[in-house]
């Protein structure tokens, strides 16, 4: 259900400056929003549908904070030099200069590959020519969700062998 409700994009966040930065951005929001939903003086006919306990309203106030920046962040990671993200049928793939856009249909496989430290484990697709591209080491933020994200819609594409 968690896929269903959350955001229609997958992206992993660089273990570099720039991650940390957005992490640390997307808190200091949360803590600002939280402020405010403690400090806020409430509409009365929100705590009247509440019961009147003006405590439940500030609770589902911060919720809804927690789940839109959750909802949020993965799009701002998008956006990061390094980060790699698929949103619908696109993956975009960070590279010198230009970010390369990659659509599924030209994908023919997502893998894992061992490399020499301090990577160990890459994210890799082969494209339909036939070249390899790598994604992003295993152990970023988000780069699971991506590989299964990835390994779905490829294998959604195939045709299923018949019996």
């Amino acid at each position: 259900m968690g896929a269903l409700l959350g955001p229609p994009i997958h992206a992993a966040r660089p273990l570099d400056w720039t991650g940390t930065l957005t992490v640390a951005a997307s808190w200091v929001v949360v803590l600002l929003a939280a402020l405010t939903v403690v400090l806020v003086r409430l509409p009365a006919a929100w705590v009247r549908v509440a019961f009147g306990s003006p405590e439940l309203v500030r609770v589902v106030l911060a919720l809804v904070v927690l789940v839109v920046v959750a909802w949020v962040r993965p799009f701002v990671v998008a956006r990061l030099p390094r980060a790699p993200s698929l949103l619908l049928g696109t993956l975009t793939l960070p590279g010198r200069g230009r970010r390369q856009r990659v659509r599924i249909v030209e994908i023919a496989r997502v893998d894992l590959q061992v490399r020499p430290p301090p990577l160990f484990e890459v994210l890799v697709v082969e494209l339909a020519d036939g070249t390899t591209r790598e994604v992003c080491p295993i152990d970023w933020p988000g780069a699971g969700g991506l590989y299964r994200a990835l390994a779905k819609r490829i294998a959604k594409r195939r045709p299923q062998p018949s019996t």
